[in-house]
């Protein structure tokens, strides 16, 4: 990482869904990484912050990558608020399929379930273990539905920071090719309307 970045943002939004489909951002929190993903500082942020700030709380140039699992909801986020967007995005989730996207024997009489692709599906695929004591699933619906005043504002906070935590671990062990196989590891570099792909050496 060093020799491509200085820093990288690992980040998560929470947010409620507004009618056609749109996200209104609740809350971010943002860890950020030196050049050799050590935490350097953490940011949190809630609604009111999130709607006063014109741009991000944190650097997005090219020295900089900014990691996410499902990015493209980040990136929505960014959207609705009139940010501009990080020139190299690490998308976690597409690292992910890329490496459990395998080809097994088939057998006919075998009967299989299309495993999910969540956050704790992935971390679980690497040896990450965490939300034991929540009901992730629950919190998310209740966030995304308006509902989340039941839980209060610092337990939301805690919530979306427990995602970056677990998305830093799987973002170290995805770059240290802790699982079967080494992922494809690819940058998504954002340009307007337009994006392209590099492959990270």
């Amino acid at each position: 990482m060093s020799e491509h970045f200085t820093q990288t943002i690992v980040a998560d939004f929470e947010y409620e869904i507004e009618d056609g489909g749109l996200p209104n951002p609740l809350c971010m929190v943002a860890y950020v990484l030196d050049e050799h993903c050590r935490h350097v500082r953490t940011i949190r942020m809630w609604r009111e912050e999130l709607l006063a700030s014109k741009h991000p709380p944190f650097d997005i140039s090219s020295d900089t990558l900014f990691v996410a699992y499902s990015a493209w909801a980040e990136m929505t986020c960014f959207k609705v608020l009139g940010w501009q967007f990080p020139v190299h995005i690490f998308d976690l989730y597409t690292a992910y399929l890329a490496a459990s996207n395998v080809l097994l024997s088939y057998d006919p009489d075998e009967v299989r379930k299309k495993p999910r692709k969540r956050l704790p599906d992935a971390c679980r695929a690497y040896g990450i273990e965490g939300w034991e004591l929540i009901d992730k699933e629950e919190i998310s619906k209740d966030i995304g539905a308006g509902n989340w005043r039941e839980y209060g504002k610092e337990a939301v906070l805690n919530y979306c920071e427990e995602d970056v935590k677990k998305s830093t671990e799987l973002l170290r062990a995805q770059l240290g090719g802790v699982w079967k196989c080494r992922p494809p590891m690819f940058l998504v570099h954002c340009s307007g309307p337009t994006t392209r792909r590099k492959q990270l050496h």
